[in-house]
């Protein structure tokens, strides 16, 4: 069987990327899209639903102490 697309989950929500030709999300076609809930992705003649209610996390880095690491 042959890879369409992958969807990565990232810290800032599912990112889709396609691995032959172009995918199609909300019928614009992409090689690489951050994923929103209630895209459309479209893979031959199958519609997926994005449901994915999260939002994206806020910045990973840790508090200590009252101030970010970078700090």
């Amino acid at each position: 069987r042959e890879v369409h697309c992958v969807i990565l989950l990232t810290p800032t929500g599912p990112l889709l990327r396609s691995v032959r030709g172009c995918t199609y999300v909300n019928q614009i076609a992409v090689e690489q899209k951050m994923l929103l809930d209630g895209d459309m992705i479209a893979i031959g003649p199958y519609r997926l639903e994005v449901c994915w209610p999260l939002l994206p996390s806020p910045d990973p880095t840790p508090l200590v102490q009252g101030r970010s690491k970078a700090a």
